[in-house]
């Protein structure tokens, strides 16, 4: 998820992740840093970042790998990810436990379904720990992208029957592509969360993890397969009352 950086949040993340990885020496962390925000090392990227704030994304492979190769193989693989939420989008995770807690049925998958193929105790487990998920680092980075796409389409005053959360996933993932972000990823229940969040009227479809939304397509847009939508399938800006 691109963000605008200043050194001021660089010291930011540097006491984070001194609270998350206080086994890791202080060089490596600043190191891994470095890497994980897009820069060969932490002179160069003090040098850029004193001439003004630049955005990036961090990159959770790129800051593991540091300290993979200099003898950390055990660190926390999301620890920079996780330091620049803390730091940039905590009322993201606030708006996401405020969700959570209006809605117990909802999980990183969407509305909670039963595979009674399991066992009773293995579908607790399953969706206590896709409930876990939703306030990480890469459920909040999931719903701030939902927030982002959701904020530009119109609604209407009733729901949509044509295209179910899951659709519209997949489109809010394509509008972050073409804006050229490294991960563009969100899931069906980070989706739901966000139209939550900002009041689109949400309406469960049957008992099936998706539900229909109050989103007013521009034109007809139609399913393709693997739930991916027509490019021209929501407006811009322009949003009516719901």
């Amino acid at each position: 998820m691109k963000t605008l950086i200043s050194l001021d949040d660089v010291e930011s993340f540097k006491h984070e992740l001194i609270q998350i990885l206080p086994d890791v020496k202080s060089s490596h962390r600043v190191e891994a840093m470095a890497r994980g925000l897009g820069w060969g090392n932490n002179a160069a990227l003090r040098t850029e970042l004193a001439a003004g704030p630049l955005t990036r994304s961090p990159d959770n492979r790129a800051f593991s790998e540091y300290l993979k190769e200099h003898g950390f193989p055990t660190a926390r693989y999301d620890a920079l990810e996780e330091a620049v939420v803390r730091c940039k989008f905590a009322e993201a995770r606030s708006a996401v436990e405020a969700v959570m807690a209006a809605e117990p049925g909802l999980s990183m998958n969407g509305f909670r379904t039963d595979d009674f193929r399991k066992s009773r105790q293995e579908r607790e487990d399953e969706f206590r720990r896709l409930r876990e998920e939703m306030p990480s680092a890469d459920g909040v980075l999931q719903f701030v992208r939902a927030c982002e796409f959701l904020a530009q389409v119109p609604r209407r005053a009733t729901v949509n029957r044509t295209l179910i959360s899951y659709d519209w996933k997949h489109v809010a993932e394509r509008f972050h592509r073409e804006r050229g972000e490294p991960d563009s990823y969100v899931s069906n229940g980070m989706f739901i969360a966000a139209a939550l969040h900002l009041g689109f009227t949400v309406k469960r479809d049957g008992t099936g993890p998706n539900a229909f939304l109050n989103i007013a397509p521009t034109d007809r847009p139609r399913r393709s397969r693997g739930g991916d939508m027509l490019a021209k399938s929501v407006g811009g800006p322009t949003r009516t009352a719901a």
